[in-house]
């Protein structure tokens, strides 16, 4: 029979092979070990309280409480609520230094996300939607950095169980997450390193926004003095041009367009298009801007045959059907290609498609700055369907590229922030709103010039523009980063250090 040392031994073995059991066989260092997260942390909840108990002012006998919305890449804490001191019923729900706040309880793509806490202010405590970690056998900071690249890359999203558009995670579910372990010293040096280089890639990304705004200001002039008429104050006119006649051209243009449509419905017995709207031109006085005599002053509405909303059908990148454009393809200028979807194959879209020339908007999202943004449609994705939030408008009579950066203007911009409404944290902008735009109009012969000079001054901020562009490259070095750090390629190792499966069995052994 096996004495109590022997069985304390076959025990403590039992356990480090049940505990080191690999969820991720990718290969580690020799000397670090994986181990499950149950082992290395406590967990506390936050409290919970009713609806009623919120207030938005400090006052006596309140305290901060920090929600989900404060778990950002850096912890908000100028954005509490505040409720009765009483809720907290000890300690442990106040937030400490070096705790991990994670977000339990939110939207499927959010939920999971972590904060590290460090130089805590006063007495702050936490909701229920979020969890206080606390690391007792690991560095705070390196668990912080692992479970961050875990929600980077999707992984701790996956463990959730879902109820009604919300996401929600529990120990069960965070034990079965394997950590790759060195000993302390390397975990400190993993650190070290990983702050280093995030450093580095955060001051690249500091130089790149203050170049964003230096070009924005710019560009801002370019076209304040495009859509003035001081771009192109020497243009020479067409003698023949009349521009009182300019915006009746344009209705015949929609007329002729209307009835080629409704010939068309008729041979294929479709059902018949609807009618184009006509408005009548703006008074002169409209626009206060020192704009040239002969130009006219009209509203969006006038020089767009049709603003027609995307499909709700659903895509998926899985799909083998008809390409869809949704919000991230909304570039720069011309509708990306990039990360496209598709229609299910028995689906096909006839109406809530693009051609050349079209310009896309997106009329609803939760960021006020990207409503309204737009791009232009060319032959790369002619006869793709758009989505529900984007709506399809089709210049007639006039240049696109004249219209999308008409539509990129302070301008116009100040237009559409004063239309936009605001319903939920969700800002948008109809088709009624858009048409009623007033805009100025010149031929368009002085169209095209103004978009030829516009692209020339601002292809001269090539090197900006490579900057901004580049921006998403830094993200994903971010991450790169993190993902060698944890297989131990950032050249932090140390031969002579003691193996983690010592401290692995340090661990274990307070267990038994």
């Amino acid at each position: 029979m096996a004495s109590k040392k022997e069985k304390a031994i076959i025990d403590l073995d039992e356990l480090i092979s049940i505990s080191n059991l690999k969820k991720d066989e990718s290969s580690l260092p020799k000397g670090w070990e994986w181990i499950s997260l149950e082992h290395l942390v406590d967990y506390e909840r936050g409290i919970t309280f009713p609806a009623s108990a919120k207030k938005n002012v400090k006052e006596d006998g309140l305290i901060g409480c920090a929600r989900t919305a404060n778990i950002q890449s850096e912890f908000k804490w100028n954005d509490m609520i505040y409720i009765d001191k009483s809720y907290v019923k000890d300690e442990s729900k106040l937030i400490k230094d070096n705790d991990i706040l994670m977000s339990i309880s939110n939207s499927y793509h959010l939920v999971g996300k972590v904060s590290f806490i460090s130089n805590s202010l006063k007495p702050t405590t936490y909701g229920g939607f979020l969890m206080a970690i606390r690391a007792k056998n690991i560095e705070s900071k390196y668990l912080f950095y692992y479970l961050r690249f875990l929600f980077n890359t999707g992984k701790i999203q996956k463990l959730s169980g879902q109820t009604t558009n919300i996401a929600n995670l529990n120990t069960k579910k965070l034990n079965s997450i394997f950590v790759p372990v060195p000993n302390r010293d390397e975990q400190k040096r993993v650190v070290r390193k990983i702050e280093k280089l995030i450093n580095k890639i955060n001051q690249a990304q500091q130089l790149i926004e203050e170049a964003k705004e230096t070009f924005e200001l710019r560009r801002a002039a370019i076209l304040e003095n495009a859509f003035t008429g001081r771009l192109t104050r020497s243009f020479e006119q067409d003698e023949k041009y009349d521009k009182s006649s300019y915006l009746k051209k344009i209705k015949e243009l929609k007329l002729e367009k209307y009835n080629e449509l409704l010939n068309k419905s008729n041979e294929k017995q479709t059902k018949k298009p609807i009618k184009p709207k006509f408005f009548s031109g703006i008074s002169e006085s409209y626009l206060t801007e020192n704009k040239p005599t002969n130009w006219l002053c009209t509203t969006l509405g006038s020089v767009i045959y049709d603003f027609k909303y995307g499909t709700s059908e659903k895509s998926d990148y899985k799909n083998q059907g008809q390409p869809v454009i949704r919000i991230p393809n909304i570039d720069e200028e011309y509708v990306s290609k990039d990360d496209i979807k598709f229609l299910s194959d028995n689906i096909y879209i006839t109406e809530e498609i693009v051609e050349n020339g079209d310009l896309l908007i997106i009329r609803s999202n939760g960021s006020r700055d990207l409503v309204g943004k737009c791009a232009v449609v060319d032959d790369k994705t002619s006869g793709y369907a758009y989505a529900s939030y984007l709506i399809r408008m089709r210049p007639i009579g006039v240049a696109s590229k004249f219209i999308y950066w008409l539509l990129k203007s302070n301008l116009v911009r100040r237009q559409l922030f004063s239309s936009s409404k605001s319903s939920a944290g969700i800002n948008n902008i109809n088709s009624q709103e858009l048409a009623s735009i007033v805009i100025p109009l010149p031929s368009y012969k002085e169209q095209k010039e103004i978009v030829s000079r516009i692209e020339s001054l601002i292809s001269k901020e090539k090197n900006i523009l490579q900057l901004i562009h580049s921006e998403k490259r830094l993200d994903e070095l971010k991450q790169s980063i993190l993902s060698k750090a944890f297989k131990g390629e950032l050249g932090t190792n140390d031969p002579d250090d003691e193996p983690a499966i010592e401290f692995l069995k340090s661990i274990l052994q307070e267990k038994l």
